[in-house]
């Protein structure tokens, strides 16, 4: 059976970012910082570091549905 793989484009990336980010932090600072942070991985390519950055935010999290949210976010971004 042939793996599918995805190609994302740059604005839909974005996009899924900002809002699965939104589900997680209730402050626009916070939810603006975390956004900025996991771009600059993405932006320079670095998926591994973006995930890691993801998996980092889960440890402040106890709520299954921000945690649902980065398990999205990371299953979004890992494409492999």
């Amino acid at each position: 059976m042939p793996k599918s793989r995805y190609i994302l484009d740059y604005y839909h990336l974005c996009k899924k970012v900002k809002d699965r980010v939104s589900l997680v932090y209730e402050y626009k600072k916070k939810r603006e910082s975390a956004r900025r942070d996991i771009m600059k991985y993405l932006d320079n390519g670095d998926v591994d570091g973006g995930l890691s950055y993801i998996q980092e935010l889960r440890k402040q999290f106890r709520k299954e549905i921000k945690l649902y949210s980065l398990d999205r976010l990371s299953g979004y971004t890992n494409f492999d």
